[in-house]
């Protein structure tokens, strides 16, 4: 690359830095007013605060639902398709991995959806209606509930579509309940599955690792204009960090030949 065009690089990357600061400088300072405006827009609105604590609760088991279904279908599919299939007919295979990995997908999303569901319907049962009356109670009970049902049933979905993945390529080692599941797993791959793993992982860290610059920068805007205090900015921050130290202690070890 010519020095020119590297300088030319190095110009436009510098600018959408300073594009992006001065978009969150500007957003921060009109949060507040924004909210102001807000306030006054909604004085006269009264929020139904036990009819959002049903909604919230409803929300959380349809989606969890859904994402049960979903698994569950492709699952059988894939399962039915292996029970027909006749080990010789490649294009098969790739259709019944095709379909497990659909049948993956939503147990990897709604991993993460139930942790934010839980914490919304939790916030509104206990925190913003303080928990009172037994009928409240009783849909905080439903709330955790639906967690953990929920937990366990995609983690048996995924057992399932595991052991199926295990039976179309006997290689292939580790048990979902085992600590060292991952380890197995990874270690029971040959070189160009390591590798592809290798690289999404590598895609999925700097995708977290630019989420967590934006979060940075919301947090920050509403501990100046919010008041939601120092707590989000420790935990993204946190983040951040583990994420970078992870990142180079597995680099040296690489380095040194270890894995």
């Amino acid at each position: 690359m010519s020095k020119t065009k590297k300088e030319k690089t190095d110009k436009k990357i510098f600018i959408k830095w300073i594009l992006a600061f001065l978009v969150g400088v500007v957003g921060g300072f009109f949060s507040r007013p924004v909210l102001e405006w807000f306030k006054i827009a909604t004085s006269g609105i009264e929020f139904n605060m036990e009819f959002l604590m049903y909604l919230a609760t409803a929300l959380f088991l349809l989606v969890n639902m859904v994402g049960v279904g979903i698994s569950y279908v492709f699952y059988k599919k894939a399962k039915k398709m292996t029970e027909d299939w006749d080990e010789d007919n490649e294009d098969v295979l790739d259709d019944i991995e095709n379909k497990l990995d659909i049948a993956m997908l939503p147990i990897a999303i709604m991993t993460s959806v139930n942790y934010f569901l839980f914490g919304l319907t939790t916030y509104i049962g206990l925190v913003l209606m303080k928990g009172q009356g037994q009928l409240r109670a009783f849909v905080s009970l439903m709330d955790i509930a639906i967690f953990v049902v929920a937990l366990f049933t995609f983690v048996a979905l995924q057992k399932k579509c595991i052991d199926l993945t295990k039976q179309l390529n006997p290689e292939k080692k580790g048990n979902v309940f085992d600590k060292n599941f991952s380890k197995e797993w990874l270690a029971s791959c040959d070189e160009a599955q390591q590798l592809m793993i290798y690289k999404a992982s590598y895609a999925a860290y700097k995708s977290a690792g630019g989420v967590c610059q934006i979060l940075w920068l919301v947090t920050i805007i509403g501990m100046m204009s919010f008041n939601t205090g120092l707590l989000p900015v420790f935990c993204v921050s946190t983040i951040m960090l583990v994420m970078q130290i992870a990142y180079f202690m597995e680099a040296k070890k690489m380095e040194r030949g270890k894995k």
